[in-house]
């Protein structure tokens, strides 16, 4: 009886395989008539009944998610009262666990490097696990920057208690952080934000001066997306669940660069309605970039779209393992490394990378880079 019983679970099992391949084959074949043709509503809508019948595109059911949003109680509570506030300065945000401080500390250096002695710049680290050591090495480098100010403020009480799912992520919780600095920093009328994986070629007070008008935000448009829908590559947006989501495919975002209009975001999206939001994105959707995805997906119609030479994207190419970059090429303004192959790793892609020994080069003069160089050769 025990044997039979096993036996049933064992077909069962085994016809449920059998029908998520044929599912699949049936899948790929629908992907594959679809690629290298002219993008239209029709060709759209398509794509996005595949995404939305692929198992893998979910996580928790939706039913699990909403309760999870809804029986959040809520968070508004900035890190503390005394954030400093400095008329006339240009807030630019920089955020990271202490991993990252290394690489934050490069992105600084090039935008002090770049500043103009006649502006006011503040710096803002947004970090969760910063060790003194970390904090000294960056106040260090201003010592030659009167016309700039750096402050730190801690996001690990902030982030704690929401409900984030992240299941088997490349990203931590940390990248939530940029979410609260319309709220926090709402003193100032504009705020920059930028990646730690960045290096300024030019003076962010000219991003700052930029009008972004009475949009909420501005952003630079996804370039790998942008690559991705002029080859017609669609089957490439299969895996990621926003663009069963996103209205306007060309309205995805880059978050590595954002120019916040503080005011203006605070009234569209109070910020526990944002976060609830991000909560129920997060438990119910498997492969995302959620601060990217949430941000694209919330203000697609409203926001204004920078000059894509203030969020240009590197990677390497196969050919003469040279970079290239996706739609800008001249005129830069800040380079975003954002692959996996970064030019500080000892990787194949970049031992002999011209960017990757440029930047090398660029940061061995920073103490805090260059004390982690050291001591990996240790």
């Amino acid at each position: 009886m025990f044997g039979r019983i096993k036996q049933t679970i064992f077909w069962l099992k085994l016809r449920k395989i059998k029908k998520l391949l044929i599912n699949l084959k049936e899948m790929r074949w629908q992907i594959s008539k679809l690629d290298g043709t002219p993008l239209t509503t029709d060709i759209q809508k398509q794509m996005q009944s595949i995404i939305k019948k692929r198992r893998s595109t979910y996580l928790l059911k939706q039913r699990t998610a909403q309760s999870l949003s809804e029986n959040w109680q809520g968070f508004s509570k900035q890190p503390r009262d005394d954030l400093r506030f400095i008329e006339n300065a240009i807030p630019v945000v920089l955020s990271g666990d202490n991993n990252y401080a290394p690489f934050m500390a490069v992105m600084l250096q090039s935008l002090l490097d770049n500043s103009n002695p006649q502006r006011r710049y503040h710096f803002i680290i947004f970090e969760s696990n910063f060790t003194k050591d970390s904090k000294d090495y960056l106040i260090m480098q201003l010592q030659k920057f009167p016309h700039c100010s750096i402050d730190f403020i801690n996001t690990k009480n902030a982030l704690k208690d929401i409900p984030f799912s992240l299941h088997n992520s490349k990203f931590s919780t940390d990248i939530f952080s940029r979410f609260f600095i319309p709220y926090w920093l709402c003193q100032y009328p504009k705020v920059i934000y930028c990646d730690s994986d960045m290096l300024a070629k030019e003076d962010i007070a000219k991003l700052y001066d930029l009008d972004i008008q009475d949009y909420c935000m501005g952003a630079v448009a996804n370039q790998w997306l942008t690559s991705v829908l002029n080859r017609q590559q669609y089957s490439s947006l299969v895996s990621f669940a926003v663009f069963s989501l996103l209205e306007n495919w060309h309205s995805y975002i880059n978050s590595g660069l954002l120019v916040f209009n503080t005011k203006k975001f605070k009234e569209k999206f109070p910020i526990d309605n944002l976060l609830k939001f991000s909560i129920f994105y997060t438990n119910h959707y498997r492969k995302i970039h959620p601060d990217q995805d949430i941000l694209s997906l919330l203000f697609e119609n409203d926001y204004f779209v920078l000059p894509p030479e203030w969020n240009c994207c590197w990677t390497p190419t196969s050919k003469n393992n040279e970079p290239y970059y996706l739609s800008v090429k001249s005129n830069i303004k800040i380079i975003h490394f954002t692959s996996y192959v970064k030019p500080w790793k000892d990787l194949p892609e970049t031992k002999n990378n011209s960017m990757a020994i440029a930047y090398k080069d660029y940061a061995k003069n920073v103490p805090l880079f260059n004390d982690l160089i050291n001591s990996q050769k240790e």
